[in-house]
């Protein structure tokens, strides 16, 4: 998950005149660990958030908000099409323009 997010915010940055992000995670301990609330105590997870932290301060227009898992439609939709392999998710269903790979 924290991977994914760092990767779906970095793929936002590197947009011109990106709009408004929103993004929303039934991962409490992620929303909480990439806003301060709650300490990143391994290493590795550290540096990820502190790169997801470093993009949404340069776009500059991320918000980030938990979602009970019962409520992230988006989650349970990615999940019953995540068979163990890749999965694209592609915006306004043009395969050209990948948003963000998992």
């Amino acid at each position: 998950m924290a991977r994914a997010l760092e990767t779906s915010i970095g793929a936002a940055a590197t947009r011109k005149g990106v709009e408004p992000v929103k993004i929303y995670s039934d991962s409490l301990l992620i929303v909480n660990q990439v806003k301060g609330v709650y300490e990143v105590t391994d290493a590795r997870l550290r540096q990820l958030c502190d790169t997801t932290r470093s993009l949404m301060k340069k776009l500059g227009s991320v918000k980030l908000e938990w979602v009970s898992r019962e409520g992230n439609y988006a989650g349970q939709w990615l999940e019953e099409r995540w068979k163990g392999g890749k999965l694209e998710v592609v915006k306004d269903g043009q395969p050209g323009e990948v948003v963000a790979k998992v």
